[in-house]
């Protein structure tokens, strides 16, 4: 199932008597408007003493008139669900998400242990609609542009070709999970070498500007690692499925 598009709000956002209730394991915070709250392993709220939990894996903040979840970690996703309903996003390291939900949880796991929180806004004005535009609310203290993250980043058919492609061995369940070197994957698409690196330049700034991590580098081994940042990107958050296969001409190339 693909998570819903995490970057959208209503045309008035929410202003004032907006309080935030976050609860683990019978600790609970209420944060009021202009508030911060970090969690981790070493945070504001701490989790737990598991060596594989980031010291600080999340942070809620307020910006803009509302709430917000901040995936600060390097590796490990954050699901944040409608506890109210079956909507749900993920949230990738590195990206910025509005609490669009009245009661949510927020589930990740480290070192195969899972952990929930659970949140509730105390509000009486509407909250976010992930079906309107992010751009509606205009600047502000927080860097908007890290909201698209999330997945609503939009691209054009070429760069979603690229992106299926590099992801191509984890959506096809009959392909092994290595990632194709550059060559293979130019030829895969039919793009000639020089054609694919510049492609490929430009999503990794792409991204990298809107705040996910590891997209910079000039080395070689830097340059096998974003593209294995951008693979882990892309599931992370739906931004490709499986059904994104049809776009790629069948076959591989030998």
């Amino acid at each position: 199932m693909r998570s819903p598009r995490a970057g959208a709000v209503v045309a008035d956002p929410p202003s004032g008597g907006h309080d935030l209730v976050v609860e683990f394991a019978g600790d609970e915070r209420v944060l009021s408007a202009g508030d911060e709250l970090t969690f981790g392993r070493s945070a504001d709220l701490v989790i737990d003493e598991n060596r594989y939990l980031h010291r600080l894996i999340g942070r809620f903040t307020w910006a803009n008139g509302m709430w917000w979840l901040v995936n600060t970690g390097s590796s490990t996703a954050l699901r944040l669900a409608d506890a109210a309903g079956q909507s749900y996003a993920k949230v990738a390291p590195g990206a910025t998400v509005p609490l669009a939900y009245e009661s949510a949880t927020l589930t990740f796991e480290a070192g195969g242990r899972p952990y929930e929180l659970r949140l509730e806004q105390l509000v009486d004005t509407p909250l976010l609609d992930f079906e309107a535009d992010i751009a509606d609310l205009g600047s502000g203290g927080l860097d908007l542009e890290a909201t698209t993250t999330a997945g609503s980043l939009p691209l054009n058919d070429e760069q979603r070709l690229l992106l299926v492609a590099l992801c191509e061995p984890w959506l096809d369940d009959a392909a092994p999970n290595e990632l194709p070197t550059n060559r293979q994957i130019a030829a895969r698409l039919g793009w000639t070498i020089t054609k694919y690196n510049r492609k490929l330049d430009w999503l990794c700034q792409k991204y990298a500007s809107a705040g996910v991590s590891g997209l910079r580098g000039s080395s070689d081994l830097l340059a096998r690692d974003r593209r294995v940042r951008l693979v882990e990107h892309a599931l992370d958050t739906g931004i490709v499925t499986a059904a994104d296969l049809d776009l790629l001409t069948p076959g591989r190339p030998g």
